[in-house]
């Protein structure tokens, strides 16, 4: 993975998202300010990691499925035979709502992209073995902002090592991906940014 100096201003820790709140005017119930911040921190990031281990655990039973001779696992689209099969087993049989598991949250489907690239083709079961979160300091949100570039892993390993602040992750990637989009003369990444969602960088193949 090349390396780049900070070419490009930040973009979500800059001078003007700095003063869209003052810190003085902050109050926090029943807490500490810092003990606050911290455990509000912890929290988050062990409810992430439960995530990430039930999410595992569900993806790998529905690539157990097969419905005619058709497997979900890296399934694309089987066709209306295959989607009625298997929407009317987990509604009826197992009483799960299969669009909850599609689209109930896009994070589900962006970090399950991850599985292969962490632990493999994982033929132990989940529920017997340990498939661990691999980072000691970072959370799903780090996952989701890089989720389609081809450099991820490196990119994710290198945050984690030096332990990069969230915020500080999103400028250090945007800067790496607009050297990057300037050395190819095309805008190979994009960042996208909505309301409604987490930012995310979007590769443009």
């Amino acid at each position: 993975m090349k390396k780049y100096e900070k070419k490009y201003e930040d973009v979500f820790r800059n001078k003007r998202s700095l003063k869209t709140f003052q810190v003085d005017k902050i109050n926090i119930d029943d807490f500490d300010f810092d003990e606050y911040v911290t455990k509000l921190k912890k929290t988050h990031r062990d409810y992430h990691i439960s995530l990430f281990d039930h999410w595992l655990k569900i993806d790998w039973m529905l690539n157990k499925f097969s419905y005619n001779n058709k497997r979900r696992k890296n399934s694309g689209n089987h066709g209306w035979d295959y989607a009625k099969g298997y929407y009317a087993f987990l509604r009826n049989m197992v009483g799960i709502e299969p669009i909850f598991l599609k689209r109930g949250t896009q994070a589900c489907y962006q970090i399950s992209t991850y599985f292969e690239d962490f632990f493999g083709d994982m033929k132990d079961s989940p529920f017997e073995t340990e498939y661990k979160f691999p980072y000691d300091n970072l959370t799903l949100d780090y996952l989701i902002f890089v989720y389609q570039m081809d450099e991820r892993v490196e990119l994710l390993e290198e945050a984690n090592k030096n332990k990069t602040e969230l915020v500080d992750f999103y400028d250090n990637i945007i800067n790496y991906t607009s050297c990057i989009n300037e050395e190819l003369g095309k805008e190979k990444y994009q960042l996208l940014r909505s309301n409604s969602y987490m930012p995310y960088i979007i590769n443009n193949r």
